[in-house]
């Protein structure tokens, strides 16, 4: 604590001349080396430490504190050769993975997840763990089909702590299948209900899953809970605006976002969309006229479009109406939203 390394290493010598030391004082001691500068000293002491581990905490202690000092190749080994022994501890498969992932050693990755469900020791504990290990390393051995399939089985697999499952549904949103971590968030609301971090990672999923029934509610109580949060009330306003409701509120909300992060497309473009919503049709328009749309990518174009589109309807200007209405990709737009443009379309009297 006093980060005194030359009386650490005098205590531990001592304790060496007793038999007195345990795997965490070494590896204390070069991480406390590593952190006063002394790093490849740490290392070399770390690559000969002779002791043989005679539990699988104290294999964990070795293998995280190897690839804390950078030593991730050593770690990988050593864990493989500790796997042997002490397989049925759930924390040296997440660490090896966690080191796979690391090295981007996906086909590694892939046989791990095999050997996870081949271990007897676990008795399935960890077997929706490895389905998304499996999912990953097909994603990035570019192999999509075998993804979805390792993906699917995951969901129906038992799941494992409620920490773990929230990590793989926040991972499995980041690689892809957000419709897999809004199953997997659902399972947990009991455990997180009043975490608004949760109901955050709930409500991006469902953003992306196109669940836009789902969308309202979780961002609602992400925002009940942690309001200052602009992330948080950012995607509150978007629901907002999504669901069209409450058009005065979104104005608002989505007015601090754009202070807060001025020059933001993609909030320019929900204030925009929450001032059609309130009647403020010719302020949406100063907004969209000032916006530089050569940088718009195909989502935000759409977006932008639809934005024109209400203001001509709501003008009444049918021409004009129709015009942006074939620009607009429907494809790149959410469901509620596609719904709203057929119905509106179908709306414009003819002529």
């Amino acid at each position: 604590a006093m980060r005194d390394e030359s009386g650490f290493g005098e205590a531990l010598r001592r304790m060496e001349e007793d038999h007195e030391t345990q795997v965490a004082d070494h590896a204390r001691h070069w991480l406390l080396m590593s952190a006063l500068g002394r790093k490849e000293e740490a290392r070399e002491l770390a690559r000969n430490f002779p002791a043989t581990p005679q539990s699988p905490g104290e294999a964990q202690i070795l293998g995280s504190t190897l690839t804390a000092l950078g030593l991730v190749e050593a770690s990988i080994a050593f864990l493989d050769q500790q796997l042997r022994t002490f397989g049925f501890e759930q924390n040296l498969w997440t660490l090896q993975a966690n080191n796979l992932v690391s090295q981007k050693d996906w086909a590694e990755l892939r046989g791990l997840a095999f050997a996870i469900r081949n271990e007897l020791g676990l008795q399935g504990s960890l077997d929706a763990y490895s389905q998304y290990l499996e999912a990953v390393a097909e994603v990035n051995l570019e192999r999509p089909e075998a993804a979805r399939s390792a993906a699917d089985r995951l969901v129906r697999a038992t799941l494992p702590s409620a920490e773990l499952t929230r990590y793989i549904a926040q991972q499995m949103r980041g690689i892809g299948f957000p419709d897999v971590s809004l199953t997997l968030l659902r399972t947990l609301e009991a455990d997180f209900k009043s975490d608004p971090t949760y109901w955050f990672d709930r409500t991006a999923a469902a953003f992306l899953s196109n669940n836009t029934e789902e969308l309202l509610p979780s961002a609602e109580k992400a925002y009940a809970l942690n309001p200052w949060d602009s992330s948080i009330v950012n995607n509150y306003a978007a629901a907002l605006v999504l669901a069209r409701r409450r058009p005065d509120e979104a104005v608002q909300l989505t007015l601090r976002v754009l202070i807060a992060r001025p020059g933001d497309v993609d909030c320019e473009l929900n204030h925009a969309l929450a001032l059609l919503q309130s009647d403020r049709s010719n302020d949406a328009a100063r907004l969209l006229r000032g916006m530089n749309t050569l940088n718009l990518g195909l989502t935000e174009m759409a977006v932008y479009q639809l934005a024109w589109f209400e203001y001509h309807f709501r003008m009444k200007d049918w021409h004009n109406a129709r015009v942006t209405y074939a620009r607009i990709d429907p494809r790149r737009l959410l469901s509620a939203q596609a719904a709203w443009l057929e119905e509106k379309f179908k709306a414009i009297p003819e002529g």
